[in-house]
This record gives C-alpha cells, sequence and structure tokens, in this order.
C-alpha cells in the first residue's frame, strides 16, 4: 500500500515538473515580458530577454557598476598565471622527497 502511494505520488511530481512550462509561474527572479499567448513561445523569449540582459538589468547599456570585481586578465596574463602555477606544483612533486612528512617528529 504504501510502496503504491509513494509511486503515485512521484509519478505526480513528475508530472508537474514536466507540465511546468505550461502554468504562469510566479516564482521567477524576473515578471514574464512577454504574452503571445503561446506558453512555450513566451518561455524562449523571456528567457532569450534575461539571457541577453542578465548582466545589466534597465537601459540594456553596461555601466561602471557592472563590470567584474577585482583584478581583469587577457589572454596572455591569463596563461602566465597558469604557467606559473604549473611550475610551482610541479617543483613541489619534484622536490617532495626533500621534505619531512607532516606529523612526524624526530
Amino acid at each position: 500500500m504504501a510502496d503504491h502511494v509513494r509511486r503515485e505520488a512521484r509519478d505526480q511530481y513528475i508530472a508537474e515538473l514536466q507540465d511546468a512550462w505550461k502554468g504562469n509561474n510566479t516564482d521567477r527572479e524576473v515578471a514574464r515580458i512577454h504574452n503571445t499567448g503561446d506558453a512555450r513561445t513566451d518561455a524562449y523569449l523571456d528567457q532569450k530577454y534575461d539571457l541577453e540582459n542578465s548582466w545589466h538589468h534597465g537601459s540594456g547599456k553596461r555601466s561602471q557598476d557592472s563590470a567584474p570585481r577585482g583584478p581583469v586578465y587577457d589572454a596572455v596574463e591569463g596563461q602566465r598565471v597558469k604557467d606559473a602555477a604549473y611550475a610551482e606544483m610541479v617543483n613541489e612533486l619534484v622536490t617532495a622527497w626533500q621534505r619531512k612528512p607532516l606529523g612526524v617528529r624526530r
């Protein structure tokens, strides 16, 4: 009996997930913008709008506030940082035999 109830609840849950795009969901972070009468088209257009405008809410122009925080590297600087980190890792592996293991006292 309990197994049948669990299976029925699971099937209902899956059906709700599959049909979620059809409903008027109010749990979106932003309100729906498009209302063409077709739920699929509305969902597609809203998602497209969200993706295109997620970096800046408002006028669609990049502002000073939307710039990423911290240093911004170009490809050459990024490769230099990767190479330095790799060289440090290799050096640690090569010289590991020279260091005392952690927790060993002599």
